[in-house]
């Protein structure tokens, strides 16, 4: 059956303002981010490297609050620890529109994990959580790729709290562990996911990663933005 022009249109309308809506949400992040480790550095001045990335993502939230329009009305919030199915995504960013008027709970148009880097350890001899920010039981990317974060969504974000060392080291060591999953596990990983540089800011910089998604049979791609920050 053939779907009525108004139809189409109205969907076609829908998805050049979700696309609209998630442009605004990265820039709005490129300008709130960079700013974000003077914020939390006046909050927690003796600030250790053992941080919880708890405290670090409920500080985040509120540094971020909500997205504004120049006439102060909210046009999107950061939601914390918002429950997808069975698994949690460290921040939901809802439209605020799509929660008037209805009594259906909010469906965030972009969410965004956070991981630490590096990867806290239980004992000095524990490395199973390394490669967390990719990889493994609470893989950044991997619960994107798995539909366990981001289902549905066309785009979303990961921030690296960095406690050690500095930008350009994590980046090439995220792209070192992707390209050898992209050896090791074909049928999951391609070379093509590797993040790629987009802009320099003072203390944060920013990437970009297109990701492949399966979840049962179905195969489609997720845009992964990947701010990473340097918190120490």
């Amino acid at each position: 059956m053939v779907e009525p022009l108004s139809e189409i249109s109205t969907k076609l309308n829908i998805d050049a303002e979700k696309k609209l809506s998630i442009a605004m949400i990265v820039e709005y992040l490129d300008e709130k981010l960079p700013n974000f480790p003077t914020y939390f550095s006046k909050k927690y001045p003796t600030i250790s490297k053992n941080e919880s990335e708890t405290t670090i993502s409920q500080s985040l939230c509120a540094f971020l609050e909500d997205f504004k329009n120049p006439d102060e009305a909210s046009l999107f919030r950061f939601h914390p620890e918002f429950k997808e199915s069975r698994y949690a995504v460290d921040f939901a960013v809802i439209d605020v529109k799509s929660c008037k008027n209805t009594p259906e709970p909010p469906k965030p148009i972009f969410t965004i994990e956070a991981k630490r880097l590096p990867a806290p350890k239980k004992t000095k001899k524990d490395h199973s959580r390394k490669k967390e920010y990719v990889c493994g039981n609470g893989g950044g990317i991997e619960r994107y790729k798995k539909g366990k974060h981001g289902k549905g969504l066309t785009q979303s974000a990961i921030i690296g709290y960095i406690q050690d060392k500095d930008c350009n080291y994590w980046f090439k060591f995220i792209n070192k562990w992707i390209q050898q999953l992209s050896s090791h596990d074909k049928d999951n990983w391609e070379p093509t996911e590797l993040l790629k540089l987009v802009s320099i800011f003072t203390n944060t910089q920013k990437f970009i990663s297109d990701n492949v998604r399966k979840i049962g049979k179905k195969k489609d791609s997720i845009r992964m933005w990947h701010y990473l920050i340097e918190l120490k």
